[in-house]
C-alpha cells in the first residue's frame, strides 16, 4: 500500500481506513473519565501534522513509543470539534526509513528560494555600518549554514527544517514594506537599513537556542539558560565592536530593535519598542507568528470555526473569501523566480541540457541602450523548459530588482513572448529611443506601472498600455535567474 501524506489524511472522509507510517512527534499519557489509561499521540511527515489517540496503549507501549522516532498506525479516521485525528486500532514501533526527507518538516519555499530573497535584503542595505554588521555575521559561513538549516521554534509557528530562515524572510518582507509605507506619510523618516539588517538577525540566536536535526526539536542547555534573544544582542555586539567608525548611539538602536522584538517583559524582551524602527520589527514578528498559526490551522479545519489555543484560545473563521471566476486586474501575485541551472560539457544527471545564446545585457535601474548579441552561448539546463522554447540569457546591469532576488552581474533567463500578465518580470523597450530594461509588470488603478522591487529606484508609469503589447515593445518574461 503507497503510503500517504498527512495533507491527504486530513482530507479523507471522517471514519477512513487507515494504515500508514509516521514519524513521532510526541507520545503521552493521558486517562478516561474511568481512569483507564491511554496514549496520546502526535504524528507527523513533512506535509504536516496529525493527533492519534491509542485507546488501548498500556504503560509499556508508552514506554516503547518514547523511544521510537518512527511507527506504523492502523486506525480510523476521526473528528472533534472540528479537528482530526486518528483513532488508532494499533501502533508498532518501526525501523528508520531509508529515505527519511519525506518524514521531516520542511519550509514552505525550496531553499535556494528562500536564501535567494534573504540575500537579495541583505544586499539592499546600504548603511555601511548595518552592512558591514550583516556581512561579519550572515557572512561567516558557520553562522549562515545554521540559520538556513535550523527551525524557528520546536513547535506552534515555523517548526521545521529551514524554518527559520522562512520566518526570518517573511518578517523582513512584512516589516521592509512598513517602512515604504512609512515613507508615504510625512512623518519622521523610519532607516529602512536598521529594519531590514535587525528584522534579518532578531532571531538569530535561535541557532544556538534550538537543536534537532532530525526534526525533533528542543531547546539547548544555552537556550534554555540564556535565550535567543539574549544570545543575539551577544552575537551583534561582538561584530559591531569589530566596526570602528559605528557610534555608540547607532549601536544602541540596534541592540535596542532586537532586544524588544518580543514586545514585552512577559514574553521574553527586557524592553519594550521605544522607537518606529523597533515597533516596525515588534509587529512584523508578532504578525508573522499569528498569520502562520491562522493560516497552518485553516488548511486542516475540518469546520469553519476553529479554537486555535496558542492565539490566546481565539476562535478563528477557516473559510476562504470567494474569488470571482474573473480576477480583477488590480490582483497581484508575485511568484519567485526559479534558479538557473548550468550545465557541463561533459555531460549532465538533469533531462534536458541546451545551448542558449547571450546576447548582450539588460538594465535593472537606469535603462541602457537595447540588447545586442554577444556571441557567447551558455549550457543551461532545465527540465521543465522545453525544446521549442525560444530563449535567451542576459546579463544584469543594476540593483532595481534586488527585491526578487535580481543582482546587478546576474544571469537571466527570458523567454521571448509578448503575454504582460500582471506580476511577470518582463525585459521590455521603454522609449523609441531603443532602451532596454528589467522590470515587473503590475496594473494600479487601472494604469499599467513598470515596477522596480528595490524601493531606492523610482517605477516607470506606461503612457500608452496599448503600446505594451506591439513587437518590439517587450522582448520577453523573465523565467529563471
Amino acid at each position: 500500500m503507497k503510503r500517504m501524506m498527512v495533507s491527504e489524511i486530513l482530507g479523507l472522509q471522517v471514519d477512513s481506513v487507515i494504515e500508514n507510517d509516521f514519524r513521532v512527534r510526541s507520545a503521552k499519557p493521558a486517562y478516561k473519565n474511568n481512569g483507564d489509561h491511554y496514549i496520546v499521540l502526535e504524528l507527523a511527515d513533512h506535509s504536516g501534522t496529525i493527533g492519534g489517540k491509542w485507546w488501548k496503549g498500556m504503560p509499556a507501549d508508552l514506554q516503547d513509543l518514547q523511544n521510537a522516532k518512527y511507527v506504523n498506525v492502523y486506525g480510523r479516521l476521526d473528528e472533534y470539534n472540528g479537528v482530526r485525528s486518528i483513532n488508532a486500532d494499533f501502533v508498532i514501533p518501526i525501523d528508520e526509513p531509508v529515505d527519511v526527507s519525506q518524514f521531516l518538516p520542511v519550509a514552505a519555499l525550496p531553499l535556494d528560494v528562500l536564501e535567494r530573497r534573504v540575500k537579495a535584503h541583505w544586499r539592499s542595505v546600504k548603511d555601511q555600518d548595518l552592512a558591514a554588521v550583516l556581512d561579519g555575521i550572515l557572512g561567516d559561513p558557520k553562522i549562515w549554514n545554521r540559520f538556513v538549516e535550523a527551525p524557528a521554534a520546536t513547535h506552534n509557528h515555523h517548526a521545521c527544517r529551514h524554518g527559520l530562515i522562512q520566518h526570518t524572510l517573511e518578517v523582513t518582507d512584512m516589516a521592509a514594506a512598513m517602512s515604504e509605507v512609512q515613507a508615504t506619510w510625512g512623518y519622521r523618516p523610519v532607516s529602512r537599513d536598521l529594519i531590514v539588517t535587525a528584522a534579518l538577525l532578531h532571531d538569530l540566536g535561535k541557532i544556538y537556542e534550538l537543536t534537532g536535526n532530525s526534526g525533533d526539536f528542543s531547546y539547548t542547555t544555552t537556550g534554555e539558560l540564556i535565550g535567543h534573544i539574549s544570545i543575539a544582542v551577544q552575537v551583534i555586539g561582538k561584530a559591531c565592536q569589530k566596526i570602528p567608525r559605528m557610534t555608540q548611539h547607532r549601536r544602541d538602536m540596534l541592540l535596542h530593535t532586537i532586544l524588544s522584538h518580543h514586545g514585552k517583559g512577559e514574553y521574553g524582551s527586557p524592553k519594550a519598542p521605544m522607537f518606529a524602527e523597533a515597533q516596525i520589527v515588534h509587529a512584523a514578528d508578532v504578525m508573522d507568528m499569528q498569520l502562520f498559526l491562522m493560516q497552518e490551522r485553516s488548511a486542516d479545519a475540518a469546520e469553519d470555526f476553529v479554537w486555535v489555543k496558542s492565539l490566546d484560545n481565539r476562535r478563528i473563521y477557516t473559510r476562504a473569501f470567494d474569488t470571482p471566476e474573473t480576477v480583477s486586474e488590480e490582483i497581484l501575485v508575485r511568484k519567485p523566480l526559479p534558479t538557473i541551472r548550468f550545465a557541463t560539457q561533459s555531460g549532465t544527471d538533469y533531462k534536458l541540457r541546451r545551448e542558449v545564446p547571450l546576447i548582450g545585457r539588460v538594465a535593472a535601474g537606469t535603462p541602457i541602450p537595447a540588447i545586442e548579441d554577444s556571441g557567447e552561448l551558455l549550457l543551461v539546463d532545465d527540465e521543465t523548459l522545453t525544446s521549442s522554447d525560444e530563449l535567451f540569457a542576459l546579463r544584469v546591469k543594476g540593483e532595481s530588482m534586488t527585491g526578487d532576488g535580481i543582482m546587478d552581474g546576474d544571469i537571466v533567463l527570458v523567454r521571448a513572448e509578448e503575454e504582460n500578465a500582471p506580476g511577470n518580470i518582463m525585459v521590455v523597450h521603454l522609449t523609441d529611443d531603443d532602451e532596454a530594461a528589467i522590470k515587473r509588470i503590475e496594473y494600479r488603478g487601472g494604469n499599467v506601472v513598470l515596477a522596480s522591487s528595490n524601493p531606492a529606484f523610482d517605477d516607470i508609469p506606461v503612457l500608452n498600455p496599448e503600446s505594451m503589447t506591439t513587437r518590439g515593445r517587450i522582448i520577453g518574461r523573465l523565467v529563471a535567474a
